[in-house]
């Protein structure tokens, strides 16, 4: 501090000095008081009007303590004000014996303790606040309880062979994790919270004038805003090993925690199984689809069968066909047979014998006959058009068609049935382990970890202003 800057702390001095009254400039306890008010602000001139309330009263021990803090502080600080000779104390030998002497304690009255005490900067940041904090928990806030539930998703037991998987249907691998997570999002959502409206309007419990305008909601409070407080206040909490999930419910009175908590349970299991029904509701309606139309195919290959079968009056023509080669065979083994009797009886008989003529006209009458099933092979029943070959070829074409409607139609009647078993398996429901408990103490809030935490968090924040002051004060 230069010459300049020690007479600009003079002039501050005497102008305080004439804003005083007689009677105030001599006051140790009115100079003593505006000190602490200007030690933060300017330290040299809180030490001026210190010095001159020591000097007015030498023995008063407050005095003495904040003068020698002061000069502490300027000592730190490198400030010259110490060299300064004003009125009846400088920084000379004897003043500072007379800091190092026995301190006299004179007596303080009750408002001097309680002034001195409410100016210190720990009452004002620290204790204060903390004890408006301590009678907004003790005397003011309102109770709050808290219901707990737990429950667990199960689906219904099928034997082994109908659970298997189908290409068609599929399975859900960790389908009890995904279930349960998928409930812990539909519980905080808004679609719960407009159900829990419309049953226990909730709005008007949680912003009733009964309660505490600190924890209370507002009543004006938009839906954003009533469903982050909604969310606030509901806990789910998801256990990954045995998928059970825990459901705490706050409201102002227990019985409406506990119905709340019921509340949410109900619309929960609706939800889960509405889920499941609606996919397998659609699977089964795409698989019934395909089976009528799967079933039309047989129904029409069956038809075009039939009246092939009509047309051509065959009941099956492979089957005849081989009827027919059969007939010719014995035919030609017969005509043959009797070729060579006649042979034999023309070695000593004549053409005319009546024998040898009976043995020509049989031959002859297998002849006709052998040509006519022959010519059943070559065209159908007198039909010169089409082939008994051609007839078989289609008959084949069209039994394949069945055939393969067939097989088709059994393949939907399992996949059909393997649609139904898995519209049973998404029947989920809710095993309710913990029933929604009825609390009969309040829950929140917790005073005194409230109280503990709050004096941590005020003491930590005191600790660092202080901190960033005096840095401050280093760098000046």
């Amino acid at each position: 501090m230069s010459q300049e800057d020690i007479d600009k702390l003079e002039e501050r001095f005497n102008e305080l000095e004439a804003s005083c009254s007689e009677e105030e400039w001599q006051d140790a306890d009115f100079l003593r008081e505006k000190a602490l008010e200007l030690e933060e602000s300017d330290l040299e001139l809180a030490y001026r009007i210190m010095q001159r309330a020591h000097n007015i009263r030498p023995s008063g021990w407050l005095i003495k303590s904040k003068l020698k803090e002061y000069r502490e502080g300027l000592l730190e600080a490198g400030s010259p004000i110490l060299i300064l000779s004003s009125d009846a104390l400088t920084a000379s030998d004897e003043f500072e014996s007379s800091l190092e002497e026995p301190v006299s304690r004179e007596p303080m009255t009750l408002y001097q303790r309680l002034n001195y005490f409410l100016k210190q900067p720990i009452t004002v940041f620290v204790v204060l606040p903390w004890i408006l904090i301590a009678v907004y928990f003790l005397a003011w806030a309102s109770p709050r309880f808290e219901s707990h539930a737990q429950v667990i998703i199960r689906k219904p037991n099928v034997q082994s062979g109908e659970e298997g998987s189908s290409p068609l249907l599929g399975n859900r691998p960790g389908s009890a994790a995904s279930d349960t997570q998928l409930i812990s999002a539909f519980i905080l959502s808004r679609d719960m919270l407009n159900h829990l409206q419309s049953e226990l309007s909730l709005f008007e419990h949680y912003t009733s004038d009964k309660r505490d305008a600190i924890s209370r909601l507002s009543s004006s409070a938009s839906n954003d805003e009533f469903l982050a407080y909604y969310q606030g206040h509901i806990v789910v909490d998801v256990d990954e090993t045995s998928s059970v999930v825990s459901i705490k419910t706050q409201a102002y009175s227990g019985a409406y925690a506990q119905h709340l908590n019921q509340k949410i349970i109900a619309k929960s299991e609706d939800y889960i199984n509405s889920i499941g029904q609606s996919l397998a509701r659609k699977r089964l309606t795409f698989i019934e689809a395909e089976h009528r139309l799967i079933e039309d195919r047989l129904r029409k290959a069956k038809t075009d069968l039939l009246r092939f079968q009509q047309k051509y009056r065959l009941f099956d023509p492979q089957q005849e066909a081989q009827a027919v080669q059969q007939i010719s065979f014995k035919l030609e083994e017969v005509l043959s047979d009797k070729k060579t009797q006649l042979l034999a009886l023309q070695e000593y008989m004549q053409d005319s014998s009546p024998k040898i003529r009976s043995l020509q006209r049989e031959i002859s009458a297998l002849e006709k006959q052998l040509m006519t099933e022959k010519q059943r092979l070559i065209s159908q029943k007198g039909q010169q058009d089409i082939s008994f070959g051609e007839v078989l070829a289609r008959y084949s074409a069209f039994q394949i068609k069945v055939d393969l409607a067939m097989q088709a139609y059994t393949s939907s009647l399992v996949s059909l049935e393997r649609s139904r078993i898995e519209a049973y398996r998404q029947l989920q429901y809710m095993v309710v382990v913990e029933s929604p408990t009825l609390p009969e103490d309040n829950s929140y809030p917790n005073k005194l970890y409230n109280l503990s935490l709050s004096a941590v968090v005020l003491i930590m924040l005191f600790g660092i202003g202080k901190i960033l002051i005096a840095t401050v004060r280093e760098l000046a």
